[in-house]
């Protein structure tokens, strides 16, 4: 569908910026400078996996975000949750920004706060739970800029712990919003697009295949693995996709 309906053609932020402006739209658009492609435009894909990028790299990211928001970029977007992660690249291997030192993300960030502009989207873990929320926090105080948290579940201790991590962000000064879900909703999945829980390593076999649903269906026949999934299921952990 990306490919019929887009119109490839760009290489760099400014670019796309320009082609979007030229696309007839029926929404309005805000758009983010991404972190995660950045960091692989910068070092290539291979080496976002086995090394932390240099003081020189660093800096061309810097300029990368400094010309995005140039551009038009509303902010800087990442995701950083590590182990707590259900996205993954398309080989199995973690996302590049779940791979960098916080203190190169603080970094590359801190070109919003030299600039005194921009928004700050990040994807951390859950509040009380996850330790990649501290990134977040981090943000927020260091870079100084309004930081938009994905995601604060509304159910069960996630909900709770989250507003009572938001009470102690804004009173101490700083920020922060969340994007939320508020109740349940409806989706439609099958058993190989049912990635919600593949931070899991058991619960993940479900989903590692690209066949159809029969592919999924083998170890479900298992009652040993069928046995492993119960033992692996953490409504705590599962709480953010509403179990």
């Amino acid at each position: 569908v990306q490919r019929e309906s887009i119109p490839w053609g760009w290489e760099t932020f400014p670019q796309f910026m320009e082609v979007l402006r030229r696309t007839p739209k029926s929404l309005n658009l805000m758009m983010y400078a991404p972190l995660a492609t950045i960091h692989v435009y910068v070092m290539g894909a291979d080496e976002t996996k086995c090394r932390d990028a240099t003081p020189a790299e660093l800096a061309e990211m810097k300029r990368l975000v400094a010309e995005a928001m140039d551009a038009g970029a509303a902010g800087l977007s990442l995701c950083f949750m590590k182990e707590a992660n259900n996205q993954f690249e398309h080989d199995g291997t973690p996302l590049p920004t779940d791979l960098m030192p916080i203190e190169h993300i603080i970094e590359v960030a801190s070109v919003l706060r030299e600039r005194g502009d921009g928004v700050i989207q990040c994807l951390t873990g859950r509040p009380g739970f996850d330790p990649t929320v501290g990134l977040s926090a981090r943000l927020a105080r260091e870079v100084g800029r309004p930081i938009l948290h994905n995601f604060l579940p509304a159910g069960h201790e996630g909900g709770r712990n989250g507003l009572a991590w938001h009470r102690r962000m804004n009173d101490a000064g700083h920020q922060v919003y969340s994007q939320a879900f508020n109740g349940r909703f409806w989706g439609e999945i099958s058993l190989i697009t049912a990635v919600c829980h593949d931070a899991n390593p058991v619960w993940r076999r479900l989903s590692n295949g690209e066949g159809d649903n029969k592919e999924a269906l083998a170890p479900l026949r298992d009652p040993a693995f069928r046995e492993e999934m119960r033992q692996a299921y953490d409504r705590v952990a599962f709480d953010q996709t509403n179990g």
